[in-house]
């Protein structure tokens, strides 16, 4: 097959740090024409101009997302400007929108705390640490953002970082379930597996609600969906070798109030069965 260099063009939302070329799950990033720009590149084989397009995309994008979840603020990318250019050509083409550039809302590059977690998530690729292989972390990239730009519907980004987690963690039904309690406890000192155990099962609960029983409107479904959200970031930040953040802290430590207020945690409803799907259904 033959071999392509596929080029994206975006914008960060303060200047590209100066003299830096990253590279991320295969892509490398360099300095742009002006000062916010930045190219995007990657190197496949496939089989024609138009599947070395719809791939190269992908990867630039998801690439793009990752330096995103590393900088912990938002970029832009021009899905719309993509150059091919097959590697034994000395010519390239591709399809060109209106140039764009973005204004910078802060005139300092990124700082050296937002470097140095591009440099330790890029050793993490590299050196192929607690991922099974390089495409997992792709994948799992791939939802979370899809899950984050995500503003319509509640539902969809609920299931678009469900996906993401399950991918993260490995498993499938329940298994992920007692994976996740295992993953998360082992992040916090002194908390009760049970309470974790029990806000982990809740969203599940969620889950099967929506892909077994097709309910559209479960009850508590924002609720749940930010518990994810913060269960989700704080497993694939501590996966990736970033600060921990402690997102899922508050909830952990909501339901541990709550017991407590009601006196114990007997009464507390486990929501992760099911096989009763009538606690999700919305009510007006």
């Amino acid at each position: 097959m033959p071999d392509y260099l596929i080029t994206m063009r975006g914008n960060l939302f303060r200047p590209w740090p100066p003299g830096e070329e990253i590279k991320l799950l295969s892509c490398k990033f360099t300095p742009g024409d002006k000062s916010c720009d930045f190219e995007v590149q990657v190197e496949i084989s496939a089989k024609d101009d138009n599947e070395a397009m719809n791939i190269g995309r992908d990867m630039c994008s998801d690439a793009v997302d990752l330096l995103e979840f590393c900088l912990d603020e938002q970029t832009f990318l021009n899905s719309r400007e993509i150059y091919l250019k097959p590697l034994e050509s000395s010519e390239g083409t591709g399809i060109c929108d209106f140039g764009l550039h973005l204004c910078a809302v802060d005139n300092k590059p990124p700082s050296e705390e937002q470097m140095a977690a591009i440099r330790k998530v890029i050793n993490i690729y590299n050196e192929n640490k607690g991922f099974e292989n390089q495409e997992i972390l792709a994948r799992i990239i791939h939802w979370q953002a899809s899950g984050r730009r995500e503003s319509q519907s509640d539902i969809d980004r609920f299931l678009k970082f469900w996906i993401a987690l399950e991918v993260l963690v490995g498993g499938a039904g329940k298994v992920v379930v007692k994976k996740i309690k295992k993953h998360l406890a082992s992040l916090y000192d002194n908390i009760n597996t049970q309470n974790v155990g029990e806000l982990i099962g809740r969203i599940y609960g969620v889950r099967c609600a929506i892909f077994h029983f097709g309910i559209r409107h479960p009850n508590e479904l924002k609720k749940r969906l930010k518990e994810l959200e913060d269960i989700f970031n704080d497993l694939l930040r501590s996966k990736l070798g970033l600060e921990f953040k402690a997102f899922a802290k508050r909830h952990i430590l909501n339901r541990e109030a709550n017991k407590s207020a009601s006196g114990a945690g007997d009464n507390v409803k486990d929501h992760a069965a099911p096989e009763q799907p009538g606690s999700y259904l919305h009510k007006p």
